[in-house]
């Protein structure tokens, strides 16, 4: 038995079916979501870290299917890469989704991975995530362990800047929580954990009341 034939039947036990269809459709339609280190990109170090597709992690669909999600909320994926995170969040309620990315041979193959599934009214930001001016219509952010401690501070302060001139309620997706006490630290409150599952996840919240006093 191979190893990915083990990987899709532990899977279905687990009665992870929209992680199976994800990963039949990465292959059906030859996406690149390889895992490449930063080393590889020509990425100073201390800006960012190596890509790892956390889009076909069965982690993300279960965060996300406890989430209250309505067409009229969006979100930002921090450290996008290939796009594989996106394509899944993509499936849900979201009016938009859009990612910031600092290489533009990620940026590259994200596209290219759109195109191949037949979308292209997606945004990928060309930036640096630690200056990027986050806007005021996000209300969800995910991240999957994307960036060095430096970089994380001031994403947090970006995020933090952006519900202070516009309080309303926030969710942060955070698979792998190396920096989650920065969060903590900014007001956000943890609504949900999952400390069982590889990753790990935090969700965190914070309430427009709380910025609006």
């Amino acid at each position: 038995m191979t190893e990915q034939l083990r990987n899709f039947l532990k899977l279905a036990r687990g009665g992870h079916w929209r992680t199976i269809l994800f990963k039949l459709q990465v292959h059906w339609k030859g996406l690149d979501l390889a895992p490449v280190e930063v080393e590889e990109l020509g990425i100073p170090m201390g800006r960012a870290k190596m890509f790892v597709d956390s889009g076909a992690s069965p982690v993300l669909t279960k965060v996300l299917k406890h989430l209250p999600i309505s067409e009229q909320d969006a979100v930002l994926d921090f450290g996008s890469g290939k796009g594989g995170a996106m394509l899944v969040l993509l499936k849900e309620k979201f009016k938009r989704v859009e990612g910031v990315e600092l290489s533009e041979d990620m940026i590259r193959i994200a596209e290219q991975n759109f195109r191949k599934m037949g979308l292209k009214q997606v945004a990928i930001y060309k930036a640096d995530a630690a200056s990027f001016p986050v806007g005021d219509h996000t209300t969800h952010f995910y991240f999957y362990n994307p960036f060095p401690r430096e970089v994380m501070i001031r994403v947090v302060q970006n995020i933090f800047a952006s519900l202070r001139r516009r309080p309303r309620k926030a969710t942060v997706i955070y698979l792998n929580p190396t920096e989650a006490d920065l969060f903590e630290e900014a007001g956000f409150a943890r609504i949900e954990e999952s400390f069982d599952t590889n990753p790990t996840a935090i969700v965190f919240e914070r309430s427009a009341e709380r910025l609006a006093a």
